[in-house]
């Protein structure tokens, strides 16, 4: 009931703004210009409109909570409000994994994916060694939301300070990239392995927040953004959660074994009473195929940075993020029209 609650309240919220922006945009275009559309002597016309190919775009972005599936949501609404043609269709999925799938099938045409996940799709590595046909098929459009390196123990369990500390202890780690990858990452790095815990569970999220509230498991480690929804209810209904610092000579370990990670801090009070943790992140980010449309990628990031305010809304880490980070993450080619909406706005020299 608490995961239902979580995904309702978050879809309502992106369905009350994308009410609101398409009612705005509406009773206004008798009168005004729309807050987020350019100027009168701006607008498009008939005569200077570029040439749009009539698109369903399969945007596929994990859960349905998700500040990326509910970009999606917005970007709906937003997208073809503006320009005639687009329609978009938000797929819950698992993840970063089954979205780069999806996109390779040609089930989907944007997805949000982590940043390593990416670099292996286009290089056919890790789970892409068989696929032939997703070579170099991957190109970068923007920057979504960082994700981080989460180790959490209960607020009041005084024998967890450290992860060192967690040995002989039971352990759930997140299913999917964050066990296959993450976590071996986190093993090297400190030294450590599997039989240095007295159990290792692979699980669900939601699955993750019910074992730490029945104490079936004493330790979580997830990778996911902050103020997650499943475990700001977790951490609530045990009392608060500890959130576990990475040291430095940790974290430069990891950036060696995974030169996507990055070093991030996850702020105090995220989950009932935690401290500040010093860890290791990296950033999901907006792909599509190299064969996409040039329109209406341009179109895409045109709706992202006229109508930041509106994601934003919607879920605080929706739409586009910082210009530094969008450089910053450029982990695979650029898709053209992407590379020169970035230099028309004198983001890329």
């Amino acid at each position: 009931m608490r995961k239902l609650s979580s995904r309702f309240l978050a879809m309502s919220l992106a369905l009350v703004m994308l009410l609101a922006f398409c009612a705005s945009c509406s009773s206004d275009k008798s009168t005004t210009t729309p807050p987020s559309a350019p100027a009168d002597s701006e607008k498009e016309t008939s005569e200077n409109a570029p040439t749009r190919t009539p698109i369903d775009i399969h945007w596929a972005a994990g859960s349905s909570s998700g500040a990326c599936y509910i970009t999606g949501t917005v970007m709906g609404g937003v997208l073809s409000e503006l320009y005639d043609g687009y329609t978009v269709t938000p797929e819950v999925t698992t993840g970063g994994v089954e979205n780069a799938k999806m996109l390779v099938a040609g089930d989907a045409q944007f997805i949000s994916v982590q940043g390593d996940d990416a670099i292996s799709v286009n290089n056919n590595t890790r789970g892409w060694v068989d696929v032939p046909e997703a070579t170099d098929i991957l190109r970068y459009v923007g920057c979504a939301n960082g994700t981080k390196m989460n180790l959490i123990a209960p607020l009041d369990d005084d024998s967890i300070n450290s992860f060192e500390d967690v040995k002989g202890k039971r352990v759930g780690i997140l299913a999917g990239s964050t066990y296959n990858y993450g976590w071996a990452y986190l093993l090297e790095a400190y030294g450590m392995s599997e039989s240095d815990f007295a159990s290792v569970e692979v699980m669900s999220r939601p699955d993750l927040c019910n074992a730490i509230q029945d104490g079936s498991i004493d330790f979580i480690f997830d990778i996911t953004p902050d103020n997650q929804p499943a475990h700001q209810e977790a951490a609530f209904a045990i009392g608060g959660y500890k959130l576990l610092s990475i040291p430095d000579d940790v974290r430069d370990k990891l950036k060696e074994l995974n030169p996507a990670y990055q070093d991030v801090v996850i702020e105090a009070d995220c989950y009932n009473g935690n401290d500040e943790a010093q860890t290791c992140g990296l950033y999901n980010i907006w792909c599509t195929s190299k064969d996409a449309d040039y329109q209406m990628i341009y179109d895409i990031l045109t709706c992202f940075y006229d109508n930041a305010e509106t994601f934003k809304a919607a879920h605080p880490l929706a739409g586009n993020a910082s210009d530094e980070e969008v450089l910053n993450n450029q982990v695979v080619p650029w898709h053209p029209a992407a590379e020169q909406f970035y230099k028309d706005r004198g983001i890329l020299k």
